[in-house]
Order: C-alpha cells, then structure tokens, then sequence
C-alpha cells in the first residue's frame, strides 16, 4: 500500500516555492492536495466579500495548476481538525504537512492540530514559507524582538542570507483513489448579487497571474516606484498585495527577482511587511491592544 500525505493548503496558493508541497512531493509516494473552508476559525479576521471572491478565483487556478500535473484539490467545509481526521480516515494517510500561518489565532488552531494529529500517530510537519524570516529567529543584541522598523531592517539587510525559491514539483505521486471532493461552488464563495465587474476587469487571481503582475512591475514600473506609488493617480504600486496574502506568490520569490534588478526601495516595503508580521507574532494582541501599556492611560479624542 502507498504511503499517502495529505498537502492541507491555506493562504499558500501555489506549487512554486511551497515547501510542504515540495517535501510531501520527495517524500511520499501519494500525495493528497486539501483545502478546508473553516470560516469560523477566522474569528475577528473574518474576510471580507471582496477576500471571498479572490479565494475562489485562486482556488478554481489552484485546482488547474494540480490537473495539469495530474492531481486533484480536495474541497472540504467545516471544522480544520475534524476534516482533517476524516480525512486520514478515508485515505488511510500516514502523514499531514503544511505551510506555517502567520496570524496568531491561526498558529493556535494549527498546534491544536497538530497534537491531535500526533496523539494519533500522524507525522504532522508544519514548513516556513509565508515569510522571509522566521519571526522567532531574528533578535536584536540584547536577544529581545526589535520594535522599531529602522534597526530591524539595517539588521536584517545586513544578515540577510541567499535565499533561493524551490520549483514548482515536476511531478505529484497520485494516490490509488481520491477522495470525494466538494464542488468548489459548494463553498459559496462568491457574492449572490453580481457586483464583482470592477475586480473581474482589474484583478487576475492565481499563481499565473502572480507572477505576470511581479514581471511587468519590475520590467515598467520599478525605477518610478519610489514616488508614483504615492501618487494615487498613477499605476505605480506593484499590485502584489493580495497575490502575497493568499500565497499566490512567495515573499522569497519577489525578493530573489527584485533584488536582481536593484529595487531598494521596494524591497524595503517588503521588509515593513516582514516587520508587521513580525510584531504581531512577538506581540499577538497588538491588533488590539496597545504594545507598550503605558499608552492604556491616554485619553483619546471622542473618548475612544
């Protein structure tokens, strides 16, 4: 019998530069790509209308990446450790890797699956691939988390490491059976009412497109960046936002192909969002609270 790992995808929308992917690929021989609608574990970071319809978009170019390699996305609904076990049940998986989360409710729920997962004598792996740090790895010289930005990018700049971005798997071990999977229409993704005509026109979610929007940024767009992309009536950002918040493209990707064509100052913008992840890791309620409480006891404007 093959020994079969189940890929659980999140916002790592890729095969290029997935790291789960890419070990679950040498490792195993069936792999087993999962993706799990588990909308109450967003909590507070509920996404938005707006988030839905790219997620389904990525997903639908997700899914057709895995059949030009021939494999399947598996679409499941509900509770992330309760399909995940169901799912080890159906395809008598031995193994479950995935890509790190980087919002702090996130990382709570993954090392509560991942005990489950191990109590049940599941090789249960978590990979870095979100960022270009390990937040829990980079310290300044008193072995404390940097709180002010300049010092944590002079540092970081000059220690940064050669980072080198893995392929996208040539080929992905097939199981015996898939399966069943649920229609990616069963997600109910996409708004009821049809006002998604602005994003159609202006967005191409997905791998693919990803790294279109990466290219003619830093072959049209990169030597004006430093003042067009604060003059709102120009294209002169890099549009690479929500391609890197659903994982459609890797920081280390952007980085290794950015810092080729000498791009400093968008580099340095890549940094900042290392640095905001980084807060909150070190800092997990910083979305709500205050990160130093000697500012709990200012009085605020309208008595907020």
């Amino acid at each position: 019998m093959k020994e079969t790992c189940l890929v659980w995808f999140r916002r790592d929308l890729r095969l290029a530069d997935n790291a789960a992917l890419t070990e679950a690929c040498r490792r195993y021989a069936a792999v087993i790509p999962v993706f799990i609608l588990a909308e109450g574990e967003e909590k507070l970071w509920k996404p938005g209308e707006a988030s839905r319809w790219w997620l389904h978009q990525s997903l639908k170019a997700l899914a057709q990446s895995l059949s030009a390699k021939k494999s399947r996305l598996i679409l499941r609904r509900g509770n992330s450790a309760s399909e995940l076990k169901r799912l080890i049940r159906e395809t008598k998986a031995s193994a479950v890797y995935w890509n790190a989360a980087l919002e702090p409710h996130l990382a709570r729920r993954d090392r509560k699956v991942h005990f489950e997962l191990v109590r049940r004598k599941i090789n249960a792996l978590n990979f870095h691939a979100g960022l270009l740090i390990k937040p829990s790895a980079f310290m300044n010289k008193q072995g404390k988390p940097y709180q002010v930005f300049t010092p944590f990018y002079k540092q970081y700049r000059s220690s940064r490491e050669k980072v080198k971005p893995l392929a996208a798997p040539r080929r992905i071990p097939k199981p015996a059976a898939y399966p069943k999977s649920l229609p990616l229409e069963a997600l109910k993704l996409e708004p009821r009412l049809n006002w998604v005509h602005g994003l159609q026109q202006a967005w191409r979610p997905g791998e693919t497109a990803a790294h279109k929007t990466l290219r003619d940024f830093l072959s049209k767009k990169v030597t004006s960046y430093p003042k067009s992309r604060d003059i709102p009536s120009q294209a002169g950002t890099s549009r690479l936002s929500p391609y890197l918040h659903f994982g459609e493209i890797s920081p280390q990707t952007v980085w290794v192909k950015s810092r080729r064509r000498n791009a400093e100052p968008f580099l340095r913008q890549l940094i900042w969002r290392e640095f905001s992840y980084y807060l909150l890791h070190h800092f997990p309620k910083i979305d709500r609270q205050n990160m130093h409480g000697n500012f709990n006891r200012m009085a605020w404007a309208g008595g907020g």
